[in-house]
């Protein structure tokens, strides 16, 4: 289980999201740019251990 960075709370996932379109939209709506690493990107489907 992954805990908030900001405030140490334990988080679970409610829900997993992998359209494309959808994360792009959800990540223009946060001001988010996933290539500048200001989101975590490390659980998404797909993704590489770093």
């Amino acid at each position: 289980m992954r805990s908030c960075r900001t405030c140490r709370v334990a988080m679970r996932f409610i829900a997993c999201i992998e359209d494309p379109a959808v994360i792009g939209r959800i990540l223009t709506h946060l001001d988010a740019n996933p290539e500048s690493g200001s989101v975590d990107t490390s659980a998404l489907p797909g993704a590489t251990p770093a």
